[in-house]
């Protein structure tokens, strides 16, 4: 089913850059039961990606759109600057990256919910960067990442049995960890003035560090700044309804109804 949309996509984007695009998705090399995405388990999905891709090279280059991020790509392509994949590819990060959604979701919800936390940081805008900092610890847009094993080393072990084999999956639980009593003071409460504790693992740290972390950071910041700028106050209006069971964990919002009262 895949085989059509892929050749078209390589005879419209040329061979190299479909096959960078398309590789991560191909796991041919690699045993069903160790697979490195999850279309094993959805294979009908993978004949979408072409069409997808293809979709957003026309976007890309449709002329009619200056300024901006799209104007930005197509002129960094043109000089050479970005390749094509890697301009699609990040063309993808921006669109339907439910990571910032998730945080600007939690961040207005903490408005709401945190009332003295929200007034402080209205007073004093220089608490803006530790409010973004204890929403994005108590609400990891990300709760859990998979990962496989690939080579095991003494930091796993600490000189015990880990119990995990090469090639085995690992599912990591961020969300937890950000709520470890033996890390964080009082973890379940939120608080503008802690110090001295370990960075949130919302984003995942060494090699696997998420690039896209100082962008999210950077979005939850001037909406934090806008909103405490023209409201006065942020409220929960009837219920709302959690985002719990979407791809690795997304931890945001289907319903987050909320009325604001505009500063005078």
């Amino acid at each position: 089913q895949s085989l059509g949309p892929v050749l078209a996509m390589a005879r419209q984007l040329g061979v190299r850059c479909a096959w960078q695009i398309i590789r991560p998705d191909v796991t041919v090399l690699c045993p069903p039961r160790k697979p490195r995405m999850g279309l094993w388990w959805r294979p009908e999905l993978l004949p979408l990606v072409p069409r997808y891709f293809l979709s957003l090279r026309k976007l890309l280059l449709d002329e009619s759109t200056s300024g901006g991020p799209l104007a930005g790509m197509r002129e960094g392509v043109a000089k050479g600057n970005l390749s094509l994949e890697e301009a699609l590819t990040l063309m993808v990060q921006l669109m339907v990256n439910m990571t910032s959604a998730n945080a600007l979701c939690s961040l207005v919800f903490r408005l709401a919910s945190e009332k003295q936390a929200a007034e402080k940081v209205a007073s004093d805008p220089s608490q803006a960067e530790n409010f973004v900092r204890e929403v994005l610890r108590l609400d990891a847009p990300l709760q859990r990442n998979p990962r496989r094993c690939v080579k095991l080393g003494p930091k796993w072990s600490n000189g015990r049995s880990s119990g995990l084999k090469e090639g085995d999956q690992v599912l990591l639980f961020l969300g937890a960890a950000n709520m470890d009593p033996a890390v964080y003071d009082c973890p379940e409460e939120f608080r503008l003035d802690r110090s001295g504790e370990p960075v949130a693992l919302s984003f995942g740290s060494g090699m696997h560090y998420c690039l896209g972390s100082s962008l999210v950071k950077f979005e939850m910041r001037l909406a934090l700044e806008c909103l405490v700028r023209n409201f006065e106050s942020i409220d929960l209006k009837g219920s709302y309804q959690r985002l719990v069971d979407i791809d690795v964990g997304n931890w945001g919002f289907r319903q987050l109804p909320v009325s604001v009262k505009r500063k005078l």
